[in-house]
This record gives C-alpha cells, sequence and structure tokens, in this order.
C-alpha cells in the first residue's frame, strides 16, 4: 500500500532547504505547484490526473496564509503582502473558475512573482502564469492558449473553433443567397448549435476578462502589454494544443519580462534557483496523486551570504 501523500506543506526535505536559504533573502519565498505525471490510479483502467479545481484553491491559499505568517512572526512581512515570490508551476490546467482564483490569490497578495516553468504551464496553468511579473523557462519549457474547452459530444473542443465554424459557414452565405447555396453548405449551416456558439463567445469573453483582471493589476509590470497578451493567447493560435516555448512567449511578453535560464551565468540568482527547482520538481513529479503537489519555504533569517534584501537583477545576480 503506497504511503499516503501530505498534499501541500512546508518543505522539510534539507538539501532542497539548506540551497534555498543560501540563494534567498530574507523576506523571500519560494513555492511550487506540482501536478505528477502519473496521476492516481483508482482502478486497473482507471487512472485521475491532477486537474486545478476547487481543492487547489484551498490548498494554495493555506500555503500562502502559512508563508504570510511566518513573515509576520519576523516583522518581514510588509503591507501584509509577500515581497518577492519564487513561483514553480507545473500543470495541465483545470477548471477556469478555480484557475482565475489561484491566479488572483497569489496576484494579490505577492508585489513580485517570479514564476519558473521547469516543463509546462498549460491553459489554466498559463492562466496562474499572467500573474507573474517575470517568467524564467528552459530548453523544454511551454505555455498553451487560453482559450477555454467545450463539452461537445463525447469530447472536448476549443471554444475558438465554435466560432471559426460559424464565422466560415457565416462567410459561405455572404457570397450566396440561401436559396441558391449547394446543399453541403446549407447542412453545414444546420449542423451549427446557436445556443453553442453563443456559449462559446461568452466564454472566450470570460477567459479576456479574467486575464486582463490579472495583466493590469496593480502589481503586473505587464500592463502596456495586456491587451495584446489577451488577443494572442485566446484568438491567436489554431488548436489548444499549440506548445509556446520562450522565443514565441518573449515575443508576446516582451523581452524583459520572460527568461531563458541556459543565457544566465552560473553565480546568477535566477539560474541557482531553476537548479533547485528542477531537483525541487524532480522530486515529486512522478508521485501517484490526482491533485497539485504544494510545497514552500520562507526565508526569515539573515546569513553572512545574504545579508540584506536587495533589488533583484537577472543580469548580475
Amino acid at each position: 500500500m503506497e504511503e499516503e501523500i501530505n498534499i501541500v506543506s512546508e518543505e522539510h526535505d534539507h538539501r532542497i532547504v539548506e540551497k534555498l536559504n543560501n540563494i534567498l533573502d530574507a523576506g523571500e519565498a519560494a513555492m511550487v505547484i506540482i501536478a505528477p505525471y502519473s496521476g492516481l490510479v483508482v482502478a486497473p483502467r482507471v487512472i485521475l490526473y491532477p486537474y486545478i479545481d476547487f481543492p487547489e484553491e484551498f490548498n494554495i491559499k493555506q500555503a500562502i496564509d502559512a508563508i504570510k505568517r511566518k513573515l509576520r512572526e519576523r516583522n518581514l512581512l510588509k503591507e501584509g503582502k509577500i515581497e518577492r515570490l519564487f513561483l514553480l508551476i507545473q500543470s495541465p490546467g483545470g477548471g477556469v473558475i478555480s484557475s482565475f482564483k489561484v491566479a488572483k490569490l497569489i496576484r494579490e497578495n505577492v508585489k513580485e512573482v517570479i514564476s519558473f516553468i521547469i516543463h509546462f504551464a498549460m491553459s489554466g496553468g498559463t492562466l496562474i502564469v499572467l500573474a507573474s511579473n517575470k517568467i524564467v523557462m528552459g530548453p523544454i519549457s511551454h505555455v498553451s492558449p487560453i482559450d477555454i474547452q467545450m463539452k461537445y459530444k463525447e469530447d472536448f473542443i476549443s471554444s475558438n473553433d465554435i466560432i471559426r465554424a460559424f464565422r466560415g459557414v457565416s462567410a459561405l452565405f455572404e457570397k450566396i443567397p440561401e436559396e441558391n447555396a449547394p446543399y453541403s453548405w446549407k447542412v453545414l449551416a444546420e449542423k451549427l448549435d446557436p445556443i453553442m456558439i453563443q456559449e462559446a463567445m461568452n466564454v472566450n469573453e470570460l477567459a479576456k476578462t479574467y486575464a486582463l483582471k490579472l495583466l493590469t493589476h496593480e502589481y503586473s509590470s505587464l500592463k502596456n502589454r495586456a491587451e495584446e497578451i489577451v488577443r494572442r493567447l485566446v484568438e491567436g493560435y489554431p488548436t489548444h494544443d499549440y506548445v509556446i516555448d520562450y522565443k514565441e512567449l518573449k515575443e508576446i511578453f516582451g523581452e524583459d519580462n520572460v527568461i531563458y535560464a541556459e543565457e544566465l551565468e552560473e553565480n546568477n540568482k535566477i539560474r541557482k534557483l531553476w537548479y533547485v527547482f528542477e531537483e525541487w520538481f524532480s522530486k515529486y513529479k512522478d508521485l501517484s496523486s490526482n491533485r497539485h503537489i504544494v510545497r514552500y519555504y520562507t526565508k526569515v533569517e539573515y546569513t553572512a551570504q545574504n545579508n540584506k534584501r536587495g533589488e533583484l537583477n537577472v543580469q548580475t545576480l
């Protein structure tokens, strides 16, 4: 029988804690949100995979509250906010409501969020990435579009597919009156469900609204690019499975807002943290769980190596 997994807790692995303690400044925190690859086997042919849902909302709030509590005890919590959080996001996505609430929770409680994507943050995971000030990626990292998936027969399809199908058929009938249209066109038109079309338009607007709320928050550094980011991520891609790597994300978010870890010097703070996050990720990625694993660490002691908290400089740290 497998040992029960503690879904959310402070990190106690002494190797990871020691490395984080040597890199972070007092008042900074690190957190990982990891969807294990394996999922949870509940029957011989039934596997439940991690999905951002209502439990994730509570679990991540529990972690943020614990970080704030520890900082408050040491008088390191300024204006009730965490000054800087280094956040690893590994997620295939989930419900739009819970994904937005998790992102909003992070954005409203942290002044500066530096997100690390070791492998992927897709769909709802990408929505959480929008709560970042900077994003750190590597050679196999990617995010995905945030068009919402809708139930269609026995599968899920992109809201954009429904809208594009409607616009495509509408364009055909702009050229030829209905009575003169080919039979095949009429069959296509009859298959379109007006209620589903309206719902697709509604959920796309919902995705845009949520994304804009995150990108225009007072702590966001992406306000001036918000409209373009939302347009690209919600409507700009042919499929929900499109891989957006670090080069393409730089085009969308701006050169200064996306960092490629392998271009940094070995003694750079972000590069050092990248190595730690890789190790942290490896510790939990193969566990059997249908929930995202949440771990956190808060630096509260000044050390000889880091005796004061300074501004994050990607080029020099």
